[in-house]
């Protein structure tokens, strides 16, 4: 889950301008031969439609798709209409080769409407044991991280010259082509090679004759020294635990006194 705003730490005081909480999550896919799907953005919507008024307005690059979800999350619903549209896509373009997807134990991707859904369109389906996601699912092992380093950096930039208040003075939060912008930079930044290398990683696209085996888990990343995105100054808030989490935190504008104290 991304939030629209950054949290600097943990422990700030946040002030709210009001209204309904912006969040919005972010899905990203990609084959084991380094090809990136077009990335996923859902926003937040009472009744899980983006008006059309406002959809027609944004400029939409073509690595981005962009829905809305009541809560901002992809639920089962946008889970099975993402396999209809990308996955059931990838198989219209050569039905001869099998399809395998890999995901983790998310409710939305493990419930029985996916299952089936994957069975009807003859793709099989492996799911990653709970607690293993940062060992063997290649967008935690290699993928993320650079990807949202992107996402701060971009905002960062952003923030530093960003000056535009509400009413009650804080900070206006980012608008929804901005963020749109941001993702599509992000996940353009993601080198090709850095996705086949993470699938190695993961023991998952190596070779059947064993001359790949070196590859499978080597420098896997040590869980200790995991990016901290909770106390990293200006990090993005991503809460990879799910839609209960209780590390999900609300953010949307800094007074004028916590700006200062940031300042100094």
């Amino acid at each position: 889950m991304v939030r629209f705003d950054m949290v600097y730490k943990r422990t700030i005081r946040l002030a709210t301008i009001g209204g309904a909480k912006k969040g919005f999550a972010v899905a990203l896919a990609a084959s084991a031969s380094g090809i990136k799907l077009p990335v996923c953005i859902y926003f937040k919507e009472r009744n899980g439609q983006i008006p059309p008024c406002v959809h027609a307005a944004l400029h939409i690059p073509d690595n981005v798709k962009v829905a809305a979800s009541p809560n901002g999350w992809m639920r089962s619903p946008e889970v099975e209409r993402w396999i209809r549209n990308r996955l059931d896509a990838v198989r219209e373009h050569d039905d001869t080769v099998p399809l395998l997807v890999v995901l983790d134990r998310y409710t939305a991707h493990n419930s029985a409407a996916t299952r089936d859904l994957l069975e009807e369109l003859g793709i099989d389906i492996v799911y990653i044991p709970a607690g293993c996601t940062s060992l063997v699912q290649p967008m935690d092992v290699s993928v993320n991280k650079p990807f949202k380093d992107k996402m701060r950096q971009l905002w960062t930039e952003w923030f530093s010259t960003h000056d535009e208040r509400t009413p009650a003075g804080n900070l206006r939060m980012a608008t929804r082509q901005q963020v749109i912008n941001w993702v599509s930079t992000a996940w353009e930044s993601v080198a090709e090679d850095i996705i086949v290398t993470a699938f190695l990683r993961c023991g998952i696209s190596n070779a059947m004759d064993g001359t790949e085996d070196d590859e499978a888990r080597d420098e896997l990343p040590d869980p200790d020294e995991q990016d901290d995105l909770e106390n990293d100054a200006a990090g993005l808030l991503f809460d990879d635990e799910g839609e209960d989490s209780d590390d999900d935190i609300d953010f949307e504008g800094f007074e004028e006194e916590e700006m200062n104290d940031i300042e100094q």
